[in-house]
């Protein structure tokens, strides 16, 4: 499963592996920082997994 937060400048993301409703855990995350937005910083992204 995979879910998106969007703001104004950033998109925050997430990946769920669901084995049933009770066994959901999150294996992935992430964000994307500064989404066009113009000057001197460029755009980046960050994303950490989680060991299985």
């Amino acid at each position: 499963m995979l879910v998106f937060n969007c703001g104004s400048s950033s998109l925050t993301f997430k990946v769920f592996a669901a084995r049933s409703e009770a066994d959901v855990r999150e294996v992935l995350s992430g964000k994307a920082h500064r989404v066009g937005v113009k000057g001197s910083q460029p755009s980046f992204l960050r994303a950490r997994r989680d060991p299985a």
